[in-house]
């Protein structure tokens, strides 16, 4: 799968802000459809956040790079599809997104998002790691 056209990543400048506004829009019947206590509102404010985390982490051409838990290495990753499922864990949020690395196999992060001074904002990203995500929701209830 190809992310770069010309040299530059589709996930750039203009096209990178009109596929969040898209992505947004697109995912707002799914998540409205969910049943939970969550408004639409609050539902695309945190997904914007978790989007706008994205962008600010990803390199120019798309690359988002992280430190892989286990091994220790450096690992990249490209965004690809948005999951509509918000979970609430506590006061806090868990969005996930599927993200791809360089041979296009699939990586699922699930993005920790609170509230701040400031507004929303991601406080942790687990790479493939659905277990903590799982014992975090247990330890809440």
């Amino acid at each position: 799968m190809k992310f770069l056209t010309n040299g530059k990543s589709i996930f750039s400048g203009y096209l990178r802000t009109l596929l969040i506004v898209v992505v947004c829009l697109m995912a707002a019947p799914a998540i409205a459809s969910q049943k939970t206590i969550l408004d639409a509102s609050l539902k695309a404010t945190l997904q914007t956040a978790m989007l706008s985390f994205i962008d600010n982490a990803s390199t120019p051409d798309g690359r988002f790079k992280y430190i892989d838990r286990q091994s220790g290495a450096l690992e990249v990753i490209y965004a690809g599809a948005i999951h509509p499922k918000i979970i609430p864990v506590g006061d806090d949020y868990f969005l996930c997104i599927e993200m791809l690395n360089a041979k296009g196999k699939s990586q699922l992060i699930d993005f920790l998002v609170r509230k701040g001074r400031s507004g929303w904002m991601v406080v942790d990203v687990l790479v493939n790691r659905r277990d903590l995500v799982k014992k975090a929701l247990a330890s809440v209830n």
